[in-house]
Formats: structure tokens, C-alpha cells, sequence
């Protein structure tokens, strides 16, 4: 469903937008550090599951405060997820 439809209008797109970006920018600096600390299999389960639940509850529970705090936390561990990939395809 878009958001227009569900009753948000263009301010709480544009802040869902800018919060995902703050998950972004988070992203990186937490793989910098979860690579350094464990091993590679144990960091892509872990976030893995964090990502799957998160998605999850925004399923179930799809209101705005749900679906900001939970994108964020999807948008920084989708990163983790794409940077152990891309060394794979580097070596």
C-alpha cells in the first residue's frame, strides 16, 4: 500500500527517507566493526535474523512509529548483509 492511501502525507515519507538514510550511514560502521569481532557466518546469521524479524513486525504491526523504527534497524543491517557479499565477489 502506498502511504498516501494509509493516511501519511509527504513529511512523513520524507522523514521514514531520512531515518532509512541515518540506517545507511550506520550500516558501514557497523560492518567495519562485526568484522573485525566475529566471525563472518556468525554476523551474516545474526543480522539475518534481525532483518527477517523486523520485517516481520512491520507486517504485523504496520503503523508509522513501527515501520521508522524497524526500517532503520533494516536499513543497517541490509548493509552488513550486501558488504560480507560483495567480498565474495572482490576475491
Amino acid at each position: 500500500k502506498l502511504f498516501i492511501f494509509e493516511g501519511y502525507n509527504l513529511t512523513h515519507s520524507i522523514l521514514l527517507v531520512a531515518l532509512s538514510s541515518i540506517g545507511y550511514i550506520l550500516g558501514p560502521l557497523l560492518s567495519i566493526y562485526l568484522a573485525d569481532r566475529f566471525e563472518r557466518k556468525y554476523s551474516i546469521f545474526a543480522l539475518s535474523v534481525i532483518w527477517t524479524i523486523s520485517l516481520l513486525i512491520i507486517g504485523w504491526f504496520p503503523n508509522y512509529a513501527t515501520i521508522m523504527i524497524f526500517g532503520c534497524i533494516i536499513a543497517i543491517t541490509i548493509w552488513k548483509e550486501a558488504g560480507f557479499f560483495m567480498i565474495f565477489r572482490i576475491a
